[in-house]
């Protein structure tokens, strides 16, 4: 589930990649390749996981976006 890997390149164009340096070649590589990167889903329907993104941010108790997340896992 989630986006095809060939959508890619959209993905980091609407994340601002290029403000630090990333981009995607037309085969999908990421550069620069010595990158550090960790695979997100990001989609429709995805499966439930048991973490967040918001789980070691600073501002998450004061976080509507925080709160919402907590409230749709449990």
């Amino acid at each position: 589930p989630g986006l095809a890997l060939d959508a890619q390149a959209a993905v980091l164009r609407l994340a601002d990649g290029a403000a630090i340096g990333m981009s995607a070649s037309a085969a999908g590589a990421l550069q620069p390749l010595k990158s550090c990167t960790s695979v997100l889903g990001v989609g429709v329907d995805l499966p439930a996981t048991p973490w967040s993104r918001c789980d070691h941010c600073p501002s998450a108790p004061r976080c509507a976006i925080a709160r919402r997340s907590k409230e749709s896992a449990a």
